[in-house]
């Protein structure tokens, strides 16, 4: 069993039951990885294809994030990191039992191809053929049973991803 195949009590071993990916640096979380750091220009475009349609169809979990700004006002959602045009990504997250990412995670593999860890791309690829109505039957299950006793760990995703120098 290699150290990410899943254990018997549905975690994964060398991390904890949800585990969250796709969380780009910010001001108040400077140890997040910049997602410029992970584009591969050279990712097999159908393999990227598989990966992200597998990220835009996740269950919607039950996390949900506003962000309260220094003047007092709301975001619920952020402009693109890399193209900075129009795509406003929500702070809405999806799931699929054992991955929480935002739900625009999928445009960031898609559209300038920023390669996940290869645990994260393995763990998809090894899905198909996608059966999306089973993947969140099987989240929501998941949801409704683990959701608020499990832990949600940040640092597996800032351990495996590179960071630029700052």
């Amino acid at each position: 069993m290699s150290r990410f195949d899943s254990r018997r009590d549905g975690t994964i071993w060398g991390m904890t039951a949800w585990t969250r990916i796709g969380l780009w640096r910010r001001e108040d979380h400077p140890e997040w990885p910049d997602p410029a750091d992970l584009v591969d220009p050279s990712w097999d475009v159908e393999e990227r294809s598989l990966v992200a349609t597998y990220l835009e169809n996740g269950a919607a979990s039950p996390s949900f994030m506003i962000w309260t700004l220094s003047d007092g006002s709301f975001e619920v959602g952020e402009r693109c990191r890399l193209c900075e045009g129009d795509v406003l990504i929500t702070f809405n997250y999806d799931t699929d039992g054992t991955y929480v990412w935002p739900d625009g995670l999928g445009h960031y593999v898609e559209v300038h191809s920023v390669r996940l860890p290869s645990q994260v791309v393995n763990h998809i690829l090894q899905q198909q053929p996608f059966d999306f109505d089973a993947i969140q039957a099987r989240a929501w299950d998941r949801i409704m049973t683990r959701w608020h006793q499990d832990e949600h760990d940040t640092s597996w995703w800032q351990d495996v991803t590179p960071r630029s120098a700052d």
